[in-house]
């Protein structure tokens, strides 16, 4: 393989190395994105099933009407926030799915390039291979007949 080739093979697998590293350092960002989101999801359910139960323990002692409407108020502030972070949460998975297909492709492309210059280095070995077996062949075979001919001569 000539030397341009060999640079440009070796230029390529960087490039896709890069691409792939990268991709990789996307998909633990999509991921720990993914994981804060489903934390605060956590976070804002067990928030609301604590309020909802002091709600009812309050509700069975008695409590004024104003205080239950302002309970229930919460509550309902707390499912809007509750529905809005599990959008937020399903666009996260979303994303981290993206972004782990992105790294796979990038993965396969860095692996190809990998493979063709495996290949081609081994193509290129076996060229000078059978070169330097043509050559000792012929240095062989010149020696045998300069001994067969010094035994001629003598």
């Amino acid at each position: 393989m000539s030397k341009a080739r060999h640079a440009a093979l070796v230029t390529l697998i960087g490039l896709t190395r890069q691409r792939e590293d990268a991709a990789l350092g996307a998909l633990g960002e999509a991921i720990a994105q993914g994981h804060a989101a489903q934390k605060q999801l956590d976070l804002l359910q067990e928030y609301r099933q604590d309020y909802q139960q002091r709600l009812h323990t309050l509700s069975e002692n008695g409590m004024t009407g104003s205080n239950y409407r302002n309970f229930t108020r919460f509550l309902a502030t707390l499912d809007e926030a509750i529905v809005q972070q599990t959008r937020l949460v399903n666009a996260r998975q979303d994303h981290i799915a993206s972004s782990s297909a992105q790294w796979q492709t990038a993965r396969q492309k860095h692996h190809a390039a990998k493979t063709v210059k495996q290949r081609r280095d081994a193509a290129w070995q076996a060229q000078e291979n059978r070169r330097e077996q043509r050559l000792t062949d012929e240095l062989a075979s010149r020696s045998h007949q300069r001994t067969l001919s010094r035994r001629g001569q003598a």
